[in-house]
């Protein structure tokens, strides 16, 4: 990533964030820089005790102050009346002239006092230690403070040590037990035996039933994941989202991918709204896609959306924008409804809330029908199983990579299948299974240095890597912001298709319009034989990438309107209302010209 650490990575997660909080007073939360250097204050001043080698404060006894001797019998009270003798607020609530560094979310429940939220001492004598926020209650992922400490078994068993829940010596089943036991399962055995033999001979002598025709949406609805099924032992394990066959015609598939799904604050309050009465725990996000989603739906065959933030449900934390997100259960209704059929949920922000919030998102998406997600597992054995799109005779595997978690180091993670990281060998073992059982593989890769237009070295040797090791087609986002789509050379002869960056399909981030620039690559993967010599870019299971556009998308905010427009259509009233375009020179001529600026003449562009 260019000079850039990866201590830095997750320090630019959002552009002019001083500035923006500094004029949202509402928001209650400081930037990360000021948090950071109030800290060092306080524990300069020692009034919050010092630090452990991994961040935690260690509990030690305040020094008693001098001052006047507090008789017993009095206690506090009299305490309180020494001259400049400070009282403890008991309030959760905001004081009206309430410090810098308060912060709103998940620590208003613990309800303490303002003294002991920001450091502030007190002239009560107190030996008691201090009072801290229990480890559990913090949200995670925007300090490398918050790295909670595992026991040595976590990374097997979830940080559970096996214990026996009786001390009482196990009683010995008698032999004859055992051997009724033994003597039932045989008789089922050889019933199921005579069964299956009998249903084969049957289906061979009785012609098989026609199979019911259904309608196209039918079949879409119908859609689930399903166990591939294979004679052959040595094939990988793989889910298969069988899709209905479309007017694109056998052996070819239509392919859309848009990029960043990514709720900030202002967004929640947008659907809170829409859903009913704001407050009510309810949200409704389909308003975000109204324009895109009927394309979605009637042009293409698959389509591909990033979701940036995990549902983490609510029983831990309230529901929160930048910097830790946990987004609402109902994102997963909108996005299924939309019609994306593949949905990354691997980002550096799938561990903003801790296991359990990823946990509780990997169950919401499993429910919904007629999606896979990709990057983020159940199990070691949940990632190895190759996830594959077919339709109409070509069968799409998807891979999913992230550079890494914020705050966080690799090791301080529980595992490698909750949020897949970018793993160069792990990377070509994977490709490599999802070439024994489909046609077209592709990865998609978070990553780049946010805010930057260009891509980085580092994104240009991964896209080698890739179109070397037989990839078709790499797609990324994370920096926010759109970047170059090229054609990588194979060091083997061919060429394989990169979009560097998609950009933030949804964010709502005021004052940066960069940020509400995105776009919809889309291309058709056509079947033209293993041994075709007919174009560079066919890849190594005979499918070429053709007919590759990028449409330009703009997020279009007005009011207590937010929705993702095609910038094809978008007329100068349009421009000049949207809020978010406002510190723009030009709104009308600005969004096709960076597009064009910055995607270049690889591919065509329709706006």
């Amino acid at each position: 990533m260019g000079d850039q650490t990866n201590d830095e990575w997750w320090r630019h997660d959002e552009p002019a964030v001083n500035e923006r909080h500094a004029s949202a007073p509402s928001s209650g939360r400081p930037s990360r820089a000021g948090g950071a250097a109030g800290q060092g204050a306080r524990d300069a001043r020692g009034s919050r005790g010092v630090r452990d080698a991994h961040g935690g404060r260690v509990s030690s006894p305040r020094p008693v102050r001098e001052g006047r001797t507090v008789r017993p019998e009095t206690g506090r009270r009299e305490a309180a009346s020494l001259p400049n003798a400070r009282s403890r607020a008991h309030s959760g609530a905001r004081p009206a002239n309430g410090p810098r560094g308060y912060r709103q979310g998940p620590a208003q429940r613990l309800e303490y006092g303002e003294s002991e939220r920001c450091g502030r001492g007190t002239t009560i004598p107190d030996d008691r230690p201090p009072r801290r926020r229990p480890r559990q209650q913090r949200p995670l992922g925007w300090s490398q403070h918050n790295v909670p400490q595992f026991r040595d078994t976590s990374a097997k068993n979830g940080g559970w040590r096996f214990r026996t829940l009786s001390s009482a010596p196990a009683q010995r089943i008698p032999p004859l037990a055992f051997a009724a036991a033994g003597i039932v399962l045989l008789v089922v055995l050889v019933v199921f035996v005579v069964r299956g033999i009998s249903g084969c001979v049957s289906s061979q002598v009785t012609p098989a039933a026609e199979a019911p025709t259904t309608t196209e949406a039918a079949a879409d609805a119908a859609a689930t994941t399903v166990a591939a099924t294979t004679t052959d032992p040595n094939a990988p394990a793989t889910k298969v989202l069988a899709c209905s066959n479309t007017a694109s015609g056998m052996g070819r598939m239509s392919f859309s991918a848009v990029g960043d799904n990514l709720m900030n604050e202002n967004l929640l309050t947008l659907a809170d709204g829409w859903a009913g009465s704001v407050g009510d725990g309810t949200y409704d996000f389909s308003p975000f896609y109204a324009e895109v989603a009927p394309v979605v739906q009637s042009r293409y065959d698959v389509s591909f959306i990033n979701q940036e933030t995990t549902l983490g449900g609510s029983d831990r934390y309230d529901y929160m924008g930048y910097p830790s997100y946990n987004t609402p259960d109902s994102l997963a209704d909108a996005v299924a409804d939309a019609g994306w059929r593949i949905v990354n949920t691997n980002s550096n922000h799938t561990y903003d809330t801790w296991t359990p919030s990823i946990e509780h998102a990997q169950q919401v998406w499993d429910a919904k029908t007629g999606l896979v997600t990709i990057g983020s597992y159940a199990s070691e054995a949940d990632r190895d199983t190759v996830r594959v799109v077919e339709c109409n005779g070509i069968r799409l595997a998807a891979l999913s990579y992230c550079y890494g978690q914020n705050g966080y180091e690799q090791s301080d993670l529980p595992n490698d299948y909750y949020a897949v990281p970018y793993d160069e060998t792990k990377m070509r073992s994977d490709v490599e299974r999802a070439r024994q059982v489909a046609d077209v593989v592709l990865v998609y890769m978070h990553w780049g240095e946010e805010y930057t237009n260009g891509a980085s070295d580092e994104q240009r040797a991964i896209a080698q890597v890739c179109a070397d090791i037989g990839v078709d087609v790499v797609i990324g986002s994370h920096v926010h912001v759109i970047q170059p789509v090229e054609w990588v050379s194979r060091s083997g002869g061919g060429k394989m298709l990169c979009a560097y960056g998609l950009g933030d399909f949804v964010s709502g981030y005021q004052n940066s319009p960069n940020c509400i620039l995105s776009g919809m690559l889309s291309c058709d993967f056509v079947r033209v034989g293993e041994d075709a010599q007919d174009g560079e870019d066919v890849g190594p299971g005979g499918i070429a990438v053709r007919n590759v556009v990028w449409y330009p998308l703009v997020e279009h905010m007005v009011g207590n309107t937010d929705v993702v427009r095609f910038v094809k259509g978008y007329t100068a009233d349009d421009a000049n209302a949207n809020e978010l375009l406002s510190s723009v020179d030009d709104p009308t001529t600005w969004p096709l010209e960076k597009t064009r600026e910055v995607i270049g003449d690889a591919i065509t562009i329709d706006a």
